[in-house]
């Protein structure tokens, strides 16, 4: 139930930015939480913290089958609404070849995920105050040139497995599926994954 739950969530934001703008919109809202207020996902975010779940799904990756599908927005606004509902959460921009996540938030690239990866400094370290409280971003660092290599290392998990023992969630945005291995290499390690489709956009053989 708790994806069930999270799908009917999803499901009424794709309406929402079926008409492809609301990505943009919340990068250029000021203050940008106000437009993340006002779509935020409550009940999913209830949904992914049930502690009556056989398996709680404490890791979360949000991606999309191709670019410009609303998943950033997903992801932050699901990030943010569980926050808000007194999870400790952590953002991971895991998208290591088009990083948005730190455009949305107006924060630095200079430590993220990729620097933490190269062992150059801490997830304590890299990760940044969203301006939403109990929720941190960690950003992607430095684009890499060999992005599904380092997703899919040893180290990578151990930065996984340290963000779970740090944070209550932990919602990562990928990249999308159709172009690059990235995303599938994301989903076998985290507890699940939601695909982002848009409303009269999204092709079926897409899906």
């Amino acid at each position: 139930h708790h994806l069930d739950g999270i799908a009917r969530e999803l499901w009424r934001w794709s309406v929402v930015c079926s008409g492809g703008t609301a990505e943009a919109r919340l990068a250029q809202a000021q203050p940008w939480h106000d437009a993340l207020l006002a779509g935020r996902l409550p009940d999913a975010a209830h949904d992914f913290g049930d502690p009556d779940a056989v398996r709680p799904l404490r890791t979360l990756l949000v991606t999309s089958p191709t670019p410009k599908e609303g998943k950033t927005t997903v992801a932050i606004n699901l990030a943010a609404a569980m926050a808000q509902a007194g999870q400790r959460v952590l953002l991971m921009d895991t998208d290591l070849r088009r990083p948005r996540v730190h455009t949305v938030f107006n924060l630095s690239t200079e430590k993220g995920v990729t620097n933490v990866l190269a062992g150059q400094t801490s997830l304590q370290q890299a990760a940044q105050p969203s301006g939403v409280d109990r929720l941190d971003v960690l950003a992607s660092g430095p684009v890499p040139p060999n992005p599904a290599e380092l997703l899919q290392s040893q180290v990578f998990s151990k930065l996984l497995a340290t963000a779970q023992s740090e944070y209550d969630r932990v919602v990562l945005d990928s990249p999308p599926l159709g172009a690059v291995t990235d995303a599938a290499i994301l989903a076998a390690q985290v507890d699940g994954s939601v695909l982002i489709i848009r409303t009269d956009a999204t092709t079926r053989d897409a899906v």
